[in-house]
């Protein structure tokens, strides 16, 4: 387990994969909050804000970015599908924004698609 910023921590968990699965045993990291498990992803896919209010995260298996608002409690879509990897995220809760980069040339056949400003209102 990895503590990170706030009350938010990684949990790296071992697997066993069903049967015919080319790996008997996979490895798989989780982000929580507290103890609600928010999504099975990779360090490097989600990021807490400077104040620990937000968490902005890709979630491994459907791939959406979805936004966590930690005083309510409430999880928002942010978008409806995998629209990339994130490569870089950069919080301004003063404009209540944060914009999120992507890698180039890693979305598995998707078109590159440029920054998402994610709203935090």
């Amino acid at each position: 387990m990895e503590k990170l910023p706030g009350e938010f921590r990684l949990v790296r968990r071992e697997v066993v994969n069903s049967p015919g699965h080319w790996e008997g045993i996979g490895h798989f990291s989780y982000l929580y909050f507290r103890k609600q498990e928010l999504c099975k992803c990779s360090y490097g896919d989600f990021s807490v804000s400077p104040s620990k209010k937000y968490a902005l995260f890709k979630d491994g298996p459907t791939g959406k970015l979805r936004l966590m608002n930690t005083s309510t409690g409430r999880i928002d879509d942010i978008t409806t599908k995998y629209v990339g990897s994130p490569e870089k995220f950069d919080w301004n809760e003063a404009a209540g924004v944060v914009v999120v980069a992507f890698y180039q040339g890693l979305n598995n056949g998707y078109p590159d698609v440029g920054p998402l400003s994610v709203s935090l209102r």
